[in-house]
């Protein structure tokens, strides 16, 4: 990502100034004086060593607060005011009941403030503001306690707006070590850097603004940070060159009246704990000048937010980690769907819900492309559990549960899953793209409509395969392509839903479709396709399809003259009793009267028995697809369709042609 390469000077210099400018304070948050000597040598050379330290490294410049006076030998005191005018090191304690340190020093020099106990209130102002220096490093001294507090109101020089929060630079600016520092913002923002912010300490920040904010770019490497904000509770926000957020490690937890982390360019986790409740969106990075990308490889981040939990304007990437979501109260208070053409059911053209007039409350969400190839993802939704305005792809070892208001995955163009486990527990729609392709991984999906919806438009219709125009998924508008994987489909409406074309050439997939008789468990506008791979369908007979007679792989469909228990296990077998498929969806209140079975041990000629419970038809494969209805105990008529028995469900689970027969 941009400035990564500055970053790592930044961070390099501050490791220098970590061990040497706060006048060589070890990483215990000693004094140089308290140092032990080193262990290495002769006790002659460590005694001239710890002497030439000594001599290099001089003591901290006190600066002593005496609540309305102050002590500062080596600084300029006007009342309460100091002000630090050159580089170097000082160490502030006691309290100051309205006063300021400010550092106003060269362009090139570096200032180490050390908070040694030290209480700094300013009724007026920015108790600590950094008016000049290259790098100010603050220093919170090891077993201490700190607090900056400022008032509600500011005296601000005519036409200026700043400073704006309690501690204030127009500088880089690092707040590191181990003792404890507690900022109030009473007035706008608690901490605020101009230029870039670091954080490595224990740091408790409350504002009416925005928490944290640091305009290039705010890395925290460690230690804890709480933010509780009225606004932002971290942000960077150059729109020009920057506007970065790095989060690297330690124990982060905001609650956020606003968005929770919010950066102008890009957010990359790549370690630490972070918990965000946040009013808006739980993380944001906006699409500014080739910007919008979030990018996360490892750490634990939970998000519980009103609105998308993880929003990026350009491209999203999750590479490992663990996350847990939660949007707008989760899938359980999401709004009941319901369908707008004279009355008809869920997923019947233009379906609605309450969710349209609403503010996005999406799990993960991209403007762009977004990549999900690690990690466990956790998402409970109003809306949209994951969602791409472009595509979307799970690869790896990825890990995702989702229960979502609307659709579980939605990609405005291509959704690709190509390994990973996918676990689907609620959600209108399961998968709905223009085009889905699955190419291997574990899948469960349960939906209220569709199960698969590849939801382009198709310009033929039904009609296209007729007349020859594609058989291919290169010259296809839409399609859903099965090539890999174990996909298990638990579905009210269609289960495998095209507007275009169903290819199916490999894996294994079971699909239990609907109940109803205004859906069916396959379902596409042009053809169905199945060259490979295993596959059982069952669902209502109203609107269920067979695979057409392009297909290269054989295909039975069969439907029974009485309902079927869902918690009875379908077999299909072989005329020696070998059984071929079998598939139990254990659902003892899901009827259905029609099975789709294909397989590659399926051969044309031979006779099966297909059963579930006390029901058993033999059925004579006749053709590459055969279709028959069960017209007795144990026999069956075979039909003469091609498509088996009718086309079919419309766009989008829509309503489909007459049953066949």
């Amino acid at each position: 990502m941009k400035h990564k390469a500055w970053l790592s000077i930044l961070l390099a210099v501050l490791l220098v100034i970590s061990m040497t400018a706060c006048g060589g304070t070890a990483a215990d948050g000693t004094a140089p004086s308290e140092q032990p000597a080193s262990a290495a040598g002769s006790p002659e050379s460590t005694a001239a060593e710890s002497a030439e330290q000594e001599a290099a490294e001089p003591e901290p410049s006190e600066i002593t607060l005496n609540g309305d006076s102050v002590t500062a030998p080596d600084a300029v005191v006007n009342g309460t005011v100091v002000t630090i005018v050159k580089g170097g090191d000082y160490r502030i304690s006691g309290t100051l009941n309205d006063g300021q340190i400010i550092v106003d020093a060269g362009g090139e020099d570096d200032v180490c403030l050390i908070l040694d106990g030290a209480d700094i209130t300013c009724t007026t102002s920015a108790p600590i503001y950094v008016k000049k220096a290259d790098l100010v490093n603050i220093w919170v001294a090891e077993g201490t306690e700190n607090t900056v507090t400022d008032g509600v109101q500011y005296i601000l020089a005519e036409g200026e707006d700043e400073p704006d929060a309690a501690i204030f630079s127009k500088d880089d600016l690092a707040i590191v070590q181990g003792g404890s520092l507690t900022v109030h913002g009473n007035y706008n923002m608690a901490i605020h850097s101009k230029d870039s912010l670091m954080l490595e300490s224990n740091i408790t920040a409350d504002a009416v603004g925005d928490g944290v904010k640091g305009k290039d770019a705010v890395y925290v490497s460690g230690g804890s940070l709480k933010i509780t904000a009225g606004g932002d509770g971290i942000q960077s926000n150059n729109d020009a060159e920057g506007g970065d957020v790095f989060l690297q490690d330690g124990e982060i937890t905001i609650d956020a009246g606003c968005d929770g982390i919010k950066a102008e360019h890009s957010i990359e986790i790549t370690g630490g704990t972070i918990c965000i409740t946040a009013q808006e969106d739980g993380l944001k990075a906006k699409n500014t000048i080739g910007g919008g990308q979030i990018l996360m490889r490892d750490g634990e981040l939970t998000v519980d937010s009103q609105q998308d939990g993880i929003q990026s304007d350009g491209t999203l990437s999750i590479e490992g980690g663990t996350i847990g979501i939660s949007t707008l109260g989760g899938s359980a208070n999401a709004p009941a769907h319901k369908g707008d053409f004279f009355g008809g059911p869920p997923g019947w053209f233009n379906d609605t819900t309450a969710e349209d007039e609403t503010a996005s409350a999406k799990g993960v969400k991209s403007l762009y492309d977004m990549t999900i190839s690690g990690g466990r993802l956790m998402i409970d939704s109003y809306d949209d559990a994951i969602h791409s305005d472009a595509s979307v792809t799970i690869s790896g070892d990825a890990d995702i549960g989702i229960a979502a208001g609307d659709d579980a995955i939605h990609a405005n163009d291509h959704l690709t899953i190509e390994s990973g486990n996918v676990q689907i527990t609620q959600c209108y729609e399961g998968l709905e793209a223009v085009f889905i392709d699955i190419l291997g991984g574990d899948i469960y999906l349960k939906s209220d409509d569709d199960g698969m919806n590849a939801n382009g438009a198709e310009m033929f219709g039904p009609m296209g395969s007729m007349m020859g125009i594609t058989d291919t998924l290169e010259d296809a508008n839409t399609y859903l392509h099965i090539a890999g994987g174990n996909v298990v489909v638990n579905a009210a409406g269609d289960g495998l839903d095209s507007n275009g074309f169903l290819f199916i050439e490999g894996g294994t997939t079971y699909v239990s479709g609907p109940s109803n008789s205004m859906n069916g468990s396959l379902d596409c506008g042009s053809s169905a396709q199945v060259n490979g791979g295993t596959v059982m369908a069952f669902g209502a007979s109203g609107m269920d399809e067979n695979f057409g007679s392009n297909s290269t792989q054989p295909a039975l469909k069969c439907v029974f003259n009485v309902s079927l228990a869902g918690d009875a296990p379908l077999t299909l077998a072989d005329s020696e009793g070998n059984v071929l498929v079998e598939f139990q969806i254990d659902e003892p209140d899901k009827k259905y009267n029609s099975v789709v079975i294909s397989c590659p041990e399926l051969t044309v000629g031979k006779t099966y028995t297909l059963t579930c419970g006390e029901e058993s038809v033999e059925i004579e494969l006749t053709d590459t697809i055969t279709a028959v209805r069960q017209t007795a105990a144990g026999s069956s008529e075979t039909s003469s369709s091609g498509w088996g028995f009718g086309p079919g469900g419309g766009p989008g689970g829509g309503p489909g042609g007459p049953p066949g027969f």
